[in-house]
């Protein structure tokens, strides 16, 4: 995120938004990086939190990076719902596998998911891997998200803008 904020500083503010104005392609390249973000968690999606309100008004950003998120959810879930036994059971033992279900199986419920969503709000790419794993329902599983997301995104590029008045 810092490199990111530091590029932006080195390259210019102005000369940024002024490429990706002109170069339509650059909308769905940066939905489509903000969902391999999610995807492949190891990678941050923070730098594009930052980016976004830098290239398109605060309402146009929190579109793209909810559509972006949107599309990395959905995979990360659908990846962990069908695979991540196979996974965990390649590169562990099988107690390993069954002590790995009995924590995650604790957020399978409604509530229980809610909460955790929202207090680990700093670890949502992983909770998009334990949801699939602990068969949490898809659609609580994606309606939470894309509120919780949108909503800290929101507040996010609200408070942006106006450090960005300010200063």
């Amino acid at each position: 995120m810092i490199a990111s904020i530091l590029l932006t500083q080195w390259i210019g503010e102005d000369i940024i938004i002024d490429w990706v104005g002109n170069n339509s392609w650059s909308v769905p390249v940066f939905i489509g990086l903000k969902a391999l973000t999610v995807v492949f968690a190891p990678l941050s999606g923070g730098a594009m939190y930052v980016l976004a309100p830098t290239l398109w008004p605060g309402w146009l950003a929190i579109v793209y990076v909810t559509i972006g998120n949107a599309i990395g959810i959905i995979i990360a879930y659908w990846l962990w719902y069908r695979y991540a036994d196979k996974a965990i059971q390649r590169f562990v033992w099988r107690k390993s596998l069954e002590q790995a279900h009995s924590i995650v199986d604790k957020i399978c419920g409604y509530k229980e998911f809610l909460i955790v969503r929202v207090v680990l709000f700093p670890l949502e790419d992983l909770l998009n891997f334990v949801a699939g794993m602990a068969r949490v329902p898809f659609w609580w599983f994606f309606l939470v998200s894309m509120v919780i997301t949108t909503l800290l995104f929101g507040l996010f590029v609200v408070g942006f803008e106006w450090i960005q008045a300010f200063f």
